[in-house]
This record gives structure tokens, C-alpha cells and sequence, in this order.
């Protein structure tokens, strides 16, 4: 194969599984989708349910497209995601640009657009575009090296996906700092540590569950998955009036406190708890322990919020026929 054709072969193959993991890992993620979507400041009449369920299915389709169908129809997906791709990169370096603080579940985790999020888009883009740089009635690169080199093939595709794995683990990271003990197999305690309160006051962490267990959250303004949070569960609320809801946030730069919440100076205590991501959540028990690991997303918040809801129901007396208790 010439430089050319496997440069070609690569390209349609990296582009083609990112749609497809993409697409993948959105696909049960419907409201985070919507999110997103509204995040990235896309018109109103985008902004719905329909749309971010059929959103991931077409990058699904588009991928496949792009890996398995013959000429010209492989070309005519690769325009279409290498236009979609186009797209989409100038959304992220538009919110880049803006400095403001937008969550996007782009690949199924939901992360703070940033700098890295512009490079691997660019990556992706230019990527895309090397995919439509050929004859549109050529046969597709993926059936061309089975046909005729697929001991080539089976070769890029080792090194692709050997790629992309080492790079998601750095670029993704743990879930939790290195330094940070892990949840599993065992009850953690509430570290020695210190927030502060709307007005300033430093309160001990441990204090916060003194009056009962408390679901722990840690938002940021300008977050939409966030907001989303916010809405629904408002700092002090409680859960099955037995769970406390405490919004954790950073302390902002100019000291403002302004809202109902615990303020986390330099962020320390999300750190210390692993919940760096935004939104992303902590029970803690009314004895002071973590039972059981955070969790991340607004997804993820309100299906443990559910769980609560139905472990406490489940612990309630219930009537008996005819007799009330």
C-alpha cells in the first residue's frame, strides 16, 4: 500500500469509530443530549427530545456508512461527517472563545469544553476532510484493504485502536486523583476538611451531616447540566424528608457569595472527594461515612435521587387494609 492509502485507510477508520463510539455513547443518554444541544447554543427548534434521540443514532449510521458501504455511497458519508465535523468543531472553539463555562457529553462523558476539546476536534476534522480527498467512485479504503492487504489492515486497526486507548486514559484521566482512596469494598469517613457557608463562615465538613445524611453535590455556574441540577434539587431540600440536599460550588475568584450553597475554596474538598466533574454527587451517611462511590451527571444524580426515594419508601410501615396506622 502507498503512503497515500494508508493514510487514507486510517483516516476513514478513525473517523468512522469515533461516529460510532460517539453515537454509542450518547444513545441512552437523552437528556444529557438535550443539554448539550442547548448548551452549544444551537436553535430552539433543536432543542428537544426527538432530536437528541435521533442525533446519536445518525452518527451511528453515518459511521457505519463510512466504514462498510461501497462507492460512492462511503463518499457521500464522509462528506457528510467530515460537514458534520465542520460544524461542530466551530461550535466548540465559538464557546471556547466566549470563556464561558459549557458542559458537552461529546463522547458520552460529560466534560467542560476547553482548549483539548478544540484540538481533538481540529484532529478530527482534518481527519475527516483527508477522507473525502479521493475519487467518489473509488472503492471504499476499508473494503479495498480487505480485499487486498489485510494482514495491512488488521495491523492499522491494532495501532488505531492501541491509540485511541492510551490516548482516552490520558486525555480522560481517573475517575478519581491518584491520591484519593477508592470507595469500593469499604466505608470511607468524611475527611478533616472545611467549607464555608453563604456568608463566609468556615464550617467543618463532618458538620454538614450532624443533622442527618446528606446527598452532596458539586455544581458550577455556567454548567447547563448544572443548571438542569439546580432546578430540581435546591440547596437544603430534602429527599424523602430524610435525605439533605448541599450544593457544593468554588469559591469564586472575586469572593462573591451570592447563592444558597457550600463554597469550596480552590476547589480542595471536590478534589478530596473526587467530585472534580460538574455535576457530580456524594452520599454521605448520617454517621459521617461515604457508603458507596460519587456519581457524575445529571443522569446519574436523579437515578440516585430515585434510589434514595425508594430505599426510604421501602422502609416506611405500610397500612394495612381497613386499619389506619
Amino acid at each position: 500500500m502507498t503512503a497515500w492509502a494508508i493514510l487514507h485507510l486510517v483516516a476513514t477508520i478513525v473517523v468512522g469509530a469515533a461516529f460510532l463510539v460517539s453515537g454509542a455513547t450518547k444513545i441512552r443518554g437523552i437528556a444529557t443530549t438535550r443539554e448539550t444541544i442547548t448548551a452549544l447554543g444551537l436553535p430552539s427548534i433543536l432543542r428537544n427530545d426527538a432530536v437528541a434521540r435521533l442525533y446519536p443514532i445518525a452518527e451511528i449510521v453515518l459511521g457505519i456508512a463510512l466504514l462498510v458501504l461501497p462507492a460512492p455511497a462511503w463518499w457521500i458519508a464522509a462528506a457528510g461527517g467530515a460537514a458534520l465535523m465542520a460544524v461542530l468543531t466551530a461550535l466548540v472553539v465559538r464557546v471556547v472563545r466566549s470563556g464561558q463555562a459549557v458542559s458537552c457529553n461529546c463522547f458520552g462523558a460529560t466534560q467542560v469544553l476547553s482548549g483539548r476539546s478544540v484540538a481533538r476536534n481540529a484532529v478530527l476534522l482534518a481527519l475527516s476532510l483527508a477522507t473525502v480527498a479521493s475519487d467518489p467512485l473509488t472503492t471504499a479504503p476499508v473494503t479495498q484493504a480487505l480485499q487486498t492487504a489485510p494482514d495491512e489492515l488488521l495491523a492499522i486497526v491494532t495501532a488505531v485502536l492501541t491509540t485511541a486507548v492510551v490516548t482516552a486514559l490520558i486525555t480522560l484521566g481517573p475517575a478519581l486523583p491518584k491520591d484519593a482512596e477508592t470507595f469500593e469494598d469499604r466505608v470511607l469517613e468524611v475527611p478533616e476538611a472545611t467549607v464555608r457557608d453563604s456568608v463566609g463562615r468556615e464550617v467543618d465538613l463532618r458538620g454538614v451531616v450532624a443533622g442527618g445524611p446528606v446527598l452532596l453535590i458539586n455544581v458550577k455556574t455556567g454548567c447547563s447540566p448544572c443548571a438542569t441540577v439546580i432546578e430540581t434539587l435546591r440547596d437544603g431540600d430534602l429527599i424523602a424528608d430524610r435525605v439533605r440536599v448541599r450544593l457544593l460550588e468554588r469559591t469564586p475568584a472575586d469572593g462573591t457569595l451570592d447563592r444558597p450553597r457550600l463554597w469550596d475554596d480552590a476547589g480542595a474538598v471536590a478534589r478530596l472527594l473526587g467530585l472534580q466533574n460538574t455535576p457530580s454527587a456524594l452520599l454521605i451517611a448520617a454517621d459521617g461515612t461515604i457508603p458507596a462511590d460519587p456519581v457524575r451527571g445529571s443522569e446519574q444524580i436523579f437515578a440516585l435521587v430515585r434510589g434514595i426515594e425508594e430505599a426510604v419508601a421501602a422502609q416506611q410501615p405500610q397500612p394495612l387494609d381497613g386499619v389506619d396506622l
